[in-house]
């Protein structure tokens, strides 16, 4: 049986993720294939004009694939992706009220809990 995963102690955690931290100043960016520094190089030597590989078209499926993501996101939170974010108003069920310091809900969040109530009685 193969093990893919490794079962940590909080503290042995944290000293094996903070093992990929970089030094200060230390040099974080990568480039591989056609951006790396080989491939410029061997382009620029060649004389060919630097240019970015082509961006791929969307394919049919791939535009169905994302309006039945839209659908279901629209269907689930009740709000359409495909619209801009400030052109609509939050839904009901996604405001959260928390207690106050003394463990009591306000008054609005006791009026939005009888709503509610009130509004899946009529369903």
């Amino acid at each position: 049986m193969v093990r893919n995963f490794e079962v940590f102690k909080p503290l042995d955690f944290l000293a094996q993720v903070t093992q990929h931290i970089p030094n200060r100043s230390q040099h974080l960016i990568r480039y591989y294939g056609y951006y790396s520094n080989k491939s410029r190089g061997v382009r620029k030597k060649a004389g060919a004009a630097i240019k970015a590989p082509a961006v791929q078209e969307i394919k049919e499926y791939q535009k169905l694939a994302r309006r039945r993501w839209a659908a279901l996101i629209k269907k689930v939170y009740e709000v359409d992706p495909l619209i801009r974010e400030a052109a609509q108003p939050l839904p009901e069920h996604t405001r959260v009220e928390m207690p106050g310091p003394d463990g009591e809900r306000s008054e609005r969040a006791r009026e939005q809990d009888v709503r509610a109530r009130a509004k899946s009685e009529r369903e």
